[in-house]
């Protein structure tokens, strides 16, 4: 319906999924189109490493915030050791490979 628009922001990762879909279906190619999203799931990040969509995610360290949870509660119950944690997001994109694959693991694990 808007031929100009070549650019989508999400709240979550997958309109992604589906906005990438639909550009290959109207005869687009992946990088014709740019799609972020906002939480890191496994399948866009997918898309993205294989070059099936364009674009970028933002995602969390799932596996540190899983030790932080663990080793947080038992700080607070022994009363020592850091009581909060602050996880940066990371950004994923086509361009950094290596990055999308480490944190394609973490659903692995």
């Amino acid at each position: 319906a808007n031929p100009d628009v070549n650019m989508f922001l999400s709240h979550n990762d997958a309109p992604c999924a589906g906005i990438s879909q639909a550009i290959r279906a109207a005869g687009n190619e992946p990088e014709d189109i740019w799609c972020g999203g906002l939480d890191g799931s496994l399948l866009w990040m997918e898309k993205l490493l294989s070059g099936d969509a364009y674009g970028a995610t933002a995602a969390l360290n799932l596996v540190q915030i899983g030790r932080d949870t663990v080793n947080i509660a038992a700080n607070l119950i022994e009363g020592s050791g850091p009581t909060d944690s602050v996880q940066p997001y990371d950004i994923l994109t086509n361009d950094t490979p290596e990055l999308l694959q480490e944190f394609m693991a973490q659903y692995d694990e």
